[in-house]
């Protein structure tokens, strides 16, 4: 949505609701994508990719002015103080470290951001994994110009991309797939959104719980289905219940931790989104944004 910002530019928290609002389109495509004809599997997954890199530029260039506008350093490592049920008498805390940051804006615009590029980076963990397990039968793995469509300036045939396998089948060619270096490593943004936790839950009654149930959702969401995160999950899932106790009721709709079998990603992500919008608007009049 462009119109309104013609004049004044967007906020860097503006721009991460913009990434956070292609979600559920992606989630519903691929639910209709999910039975399709390898070919038409092979252009979704293609054309998401190219999404999910265009969303974690943006988000770069959002951290970078986050930089710029934020003093520095915008947090720093202390011990961790705040109890949680998850934590285990033998194996010590979860979080045994906690973030401090200059100020509740910076607590709140960091843990959108990690969030954010948590969803993006889990999604090229899906789509990288999926694209590699399409297999395109011999006969559907040329185009009608092939091989002239090499020649192209265009990527509308993929056909050029694909290599033949010995079981006969044809896959695409991963050197064509960017690679993704750091963005592998989903522990490092989970971890800055947990530890950011206690600095919100004591600045501010408040604010201080609705800056965290967007990004922790987005977090507990995202991971719950990835193995060896147990601890950092149940720590998780304990935390929102008490957001929950305390009186968030956003917590009951837009997490699935009270119904997790029945909660479909598109509407726990169109949930949060019309929260975070929300949130930014009155942050925006609060100074908080």
């Amino acid at each position: 949505m462009e119109g309104p910002f013609r004049v004044q530019p967007k906020r860097p928290v503006d721009r991460i609701i913009d990434c956070l609002c292609q979600a559920p389109a992606i989630y519903k495509d691929a639910e209709a994508f999910e039975n399709s004809p390898p070919l038409k599997q092979l252009e979704f997954h293609i054309g998401c990719i190219t999404k999910c890199w265009k969303m974690d530029c943006i988000l770069q260039e959002v951290y970078d002015d986050l930089e710029k506008e934020f003093p520095s350093p915008m947090y720093w490592s202390v011990l961790a103080t705040e109890p949680n049920t998850a934590d285990d008498p033998m194996r010590g805390k979860v979080f045994p470290v906690a973030y401090h940051f200059p100020s509740l804006i910076v607590a709140r615009s960091l843990m959108l951001y990690w969030s954010s590029r948590l969803l993006v980076w889990t999604g090229f963990f899906f789509l990288y994994s999926g694209i590699l397990n399409i297999e395109i039968d011999a006969a559907d793995a040329r185009c009608s110009n092939y091989p002239d469509c090499a020649a192209f300036d265009d990527d509308m045939c993929y056909c050029r991309y694909l290599v033949a396998k010995p079981t006969g089948w044809y896959q695409y060619d991963r050197s064509r797939l960017k690679p993704l270096d750091g963005r592998k490593d989903l522990r490092l943004l989970m971890y800055n959104v947990c530890q950011s936790v206690e600095y919100c839950l004591n600045n501010g009654v408040l604010f201080g719980s609705w800056s965290v149930s967007t990004p922790l959702s987005f977090v507990y969401e995202t991971t719950k289905n990835f193995p060896g995160f147990e601890r950092e999950l149940a720590w998780m899932e304990a935390t929102l219940r008490k957001l929950q106790e305390n009186g968030l009721r956003i917590i009951k709709y837009s997490t699935t931790i009270n119904n997790p079998k029945n909660a479909k990603p598109e509407e726990f992500l169109e949930a949060e989104n019309n929260d975070s919008s929300g949130a930014s608007q009155v942050g925006s009049e609060s100074g908080l944004a």
